[in-house]
């Protein structure tokens, strides 16, 4: 996620350690919780889980051409993502580990029928540790932490994507 905080210029404090972090493992070791309390809300829950399980399967390779991101994010979350993917490669890292996720919709708009919605999350990357590609060994013994994310989820012809992305230090949650 350091990666994706240095390549945007968009969080409130930008990790002095590991640069190169960003997500990823396979897809499906996201853990999320959740309580969506109608369909605009559930719709924006699975578009945001949707986005990070699609970056993690990306960043195993470290591939920012995967055209799965854009299933579930546009825009500046988009361009978050693939920026951080392209550093990884360009370094020769890849990401493994495990993601968790409490995404929590903290408003829509507008009430009746929202076609935005904002998510807050705490997300622990705690066990996610960049390691060398090309061989496999641990780059550095930096284990990650807790940090609040913050998501503008929005529809557009019936299709909700992660349109804005803030990822925030680690510790700020």
């Amino acid at each position: 996620i350091g990666t994706l905080l240095a390549a945007c210029g968009c969080s409130a404090g930008t990790p002095a350690r590991a640069p190169g972090r960003t997500a990823s493992v396979t897809a499906g070791t996201v853990v999320a919780s959740a309580s969506p309390s109608s369909p605009a809300q559930a719709a924006a829950l699975a578009a945001y889980t949707g986005m990070w399980k699609e970056m993690q399967a990306a960043a195993v390779t470290a591939d920012w051409t995967d055209p799965r991101l854009a299933t579930y994010a546009s825009g500046e979350a988009l361009q978050i993502l693939v920026r951080g993917l392209r550093s990884d490669h360009t370094r020769g890292l890849v990401v493994k580990g495990t993601l968790v996720i409490h995404p929590k919709v903290i408003s829509q708009k507008p009430p009746s029928n929202p076609g935005q919605v904002v998510i807050r999350d705490c997300s622990d990357d705690s066990h996610w540790l960049n390691y060398v590609a090309a061989t496999g060994k641990l780059q550095n013994n930096v284990p990650g932490g807790h940090r609040l994310v913050e998501a503008l989820v929005t529809t557009a012809a019936g299709q909700w994507t992660v349109s804005r992305l803030v990822l925030h230090a680690e510790g700020t949650c």
